[in-house]
């Protein structure tokens, strides 16, 4: 019975080791934010990231993105600032004219940090984007630092 079960075991190993190996393997990149100035309606806000180790893993039509990073907020009328560890992991997707960005683990969009598993998408033809989350909101960031 073990022959059995261990030939097919055996055949699958070597296709997919054949395959892998005829393949181009994905490109790892650093993946360099630059500080982001945006607004929290009565104050702008500055974002730094005092620590950024994150790199992208690149695919045909996908992308993972994995490492530290940490993001410093500051409000620049007052001076308070909150530093949140937004790691991920995150996944990007494209299909045709939609980016779909899948965080795993701890994600800011420069407004709130989130915990759990959040979805962003992004139509590039019509500009349309929506949002999903699984998880819970941790912090809002703009009344953190208000």
């Amino acid at each position: 019975m073990r022959r059995v079960i261990a030939a097919p075991i055996a055949i699958l190993a070597f296709l997919l080791t054949c395959v892998t190996a005829t393949a181009s393997g994905p490109t790892r990149d650093p993946a360099p934010l630059e500080p982001i100035l945006y607004s929290c309606g009565d104050f702008d806000v500055l974002v730094t990231l005092p620590t950024n180790t994150e790199y992208i893993l690149g695919f045909e039509s996908s992308q993972i993105v994995t490492g530290a990073l940490k993001a410093t907020f500051t409000n620049l009328s007052n001076g308070k600032s909150l530093t949140a560890n937004v790691s991920g992991p995150g996944f990007g997707t494209f299909s045709g004219p939609l980016l779909t960005i899948t965080s795993t683990g701890l994600f800011s969009d420069g407004f709130f940090v989130f915990a759990g598993r959040s979805v962003f998408t992004i139509n590039f033809d019509t500009g349309e984007t929506s949002f999903s989350l699984v998880g819970h909101t941790l912090t809002d960031i703009c009344a953190a630092i208000a």
